[in-house]
Order: structure tokens, then C-alpha cells, then sequence
């Protein structure tokens, strides 16, 4: 089996020592997020920047539902906004 399980049964002494794990294998990780980093880039667009009064669709969560929107202000967070809604 492929998996250590948590529970009484029998098993050899050598699947409890700790496995080191290899530096290369780290690198081999790491040049793994650096190809999707590069894909995902190609396609990805600049995040868009609304201004106080753009009109925008908000999305209630609760009823799954998109409605129309108002920026009021922008918060002190990174592209979070204070909507008014026609129905809040």
C-alpha cells in the first residue's frame, strides 16, 4: 500500500524511520510553479480598477443572483469596493 494508515496494524520498523526528502525534489517543485506561473500569465488580464460612481454588477450570495450596482468608495484593502445596491 501506498499509504501509512493510523490504526493497529502490523508493520515493518523501516516504514517508521523519517524519509528525507531531496533537495532537487524542492527545485523540481518549484520549476513546476514557475511553468504554471507562466501559462496562467499568458491569459490573465490586469486587474480592472473602478472608480467612485462606475456601475458595476454585484452578486448576492444568498439568492445566487447578480444585480446592478453603484460604487459608493473604495475600501483601504487591494480591489475591494462599497457597492449600493438598488435593493440595499
Amino acid at each position: 500500500m501506498g499509504r501509512r494508515l493510523r490504526d493497529q496494524l502490523p508493520m515493518t520498523s523501516d516504514l517508521l524511520k523519517h524519509q528525507l526528502i531531496e533537495k532537487s525534489t524542492g527545485e523540481k517543485i518549484l520549476q513546476r510553479q514557475r511553468t504554471q506561473k507562466k501559462y496562467y500569465d499568458r491569459r490573465a488580464s490586469p486587474p480592472q480598477n473602478f472608480a467612485v460612481d462606475d456601475r458595476v454588477r454585484a452578486c448576492n450570495e444568498q439568492l445566487k443572483t447578480w444585480n446592478r450596482a453603484v460604487v459608493t468608495e473604495q475600501t483601504g484593502m487591494p480591489r475591494s469596493f462599497v457597492v449600493h445596491t438598488d435593493r440595499s
